[in-house]
């Protein structure tokens, strides 16, 4: 018992989240620190950086139809809304399309629908006409099986925008959620 103990109290000591630095023009995009924005029970794990990802289980309790006509369409939303972002924010591009296929909010039940409902997406009627990059391809098919989220379970996030300066504030009537790249997410309530 008490090496067990000892083995758990050793892993719970090594355990660090991501280290979060002020952005200036000369660094990178910043990777959010989601254990503290998201106060996240410590049972689920931070994300990692991009080298080190790995293929997940599935982590909504979800079942949707989505056609791969559905993932490429999903894959050009996310490369017309979130080309230059940091993966995190692609991911969340898509985890919002996503979240408004389960939501009750939206009468849209479909990828397709959620993303040419009418005043919804800016790009919306031209996106059909974008190339997507291959790792949008990879974010779209991730996200639709539950893979690849930023959210943690958070499915009342169901909007986002590029607000520009001092985008950490509510919009309108949506609550602001969190700030990855240059979008600025939201939920209903």
């Amino acid at each position: 018992m008490e090496t067990i103990i000892t083995v758990l109290l050793i892993m719970a000591l090594t355990i660090q989240p991501p280290v979060v630095e002020k952005q200036t023009e000369k660094t990178a995009p910043l990777k959010s620190n989601y254990t503290q924005q998201f106060n996240i029970e410590e049972d689920i794990p931070a994300p990692v950086p991009d080298s080190e990802i790995v293929e997940r289980e599935p982590i909504y309790n979800f079942s949707i139809d989505y056609t791969e006509e559905e993932v490429y369409l999903l894959a050009q939303l996310i490369t017309q809304e979130a080309d230059g972002q940091p993966r995190e924010g692609k991911i969340g591009v898509a985890n919002v399309v996503l979240n408004r296929v389960l939501s009750e909010y939206f009468i849209e039940d479909n990828v397709t629908d959620v993303i040419y409902a009418e005043g919804q997406f800016s790009g919306a009627q031209c996106v059909k006409y974008v190339e997507p990059t291959e790792d949008a391809l990879e974010i779209a098919q991730n996200v639709l099986d539950g893979k690849e989220y930023v959210f943690y379970h958070n499915t009342d996030v169901l909007f986002f925008r590029n607000p520009g300066e001092g985008n950490e504030s509510d919009w309108g009537q949506y609550p602001w959620y969190v700030t990855i790249g240059d979008h600025a997410f939201y939920t209903k309530t």
